[in-house]
């Protein structure tokens, strides 16, 4: 089965408007909705459309489009390729995005844990008990 890439729209910090430009031109947008940056579908060196979707007959995926770093066609990096590949080797280790991912599912208890200790104290000593 052979198919082919569709196109896919970039923000010029990274995030994927479209990885099906051509097919669903509804979702194209100027502008990136969660960054405001312009955005692209071809690189800005050669002028080669960003290889989106891999469109096959028959075929459907439900997977995702990885949005790729660098042109297929001459090589160079596109402009979000750096900011992305410094976050992709960041090495978080495994217990601090535990404890990010706990606190951010109990922040509200955290909280109010807090809140209520400090208020506490100040009481206990307005109230002078040692």
């Amino acid at each position: 089965m052979s198919g082919h890439f569709d196109t896919m729209q970039v923000c010029l910090k990274g995030h994927q408007i479209t990885a099906r430009y051509t097919k669903s031109p509804q979702f194209r947008q100027e502008r990136c909705e969660k960054c405001g940056a312009k955005t692209i579908n071809a690189c800005q060196n050669c002028n080669a459309p960003i290889r989106g979707y891999y469109e096959r007959p028959n075929v459907i995926s439900l997977c995702g489009t990885e949005t790729p770093l660098y042109c297929h066609v001459c090589g160079k990096a596109y402009p979000w390729a750096t900011r992305l590949k410094i976050r992709e080797n960041l090495k978080i280790p495994a217990w601090i995005k535990k404890a990010i991912k706990w606190a951010g599912h109990n922040l509200v208890t955290i909280i109010i844990s807090i809140a209520i200790t400090v208020i506490s104290a100040v009481i206990i000593w307005n109230l002078g008990i040692k």
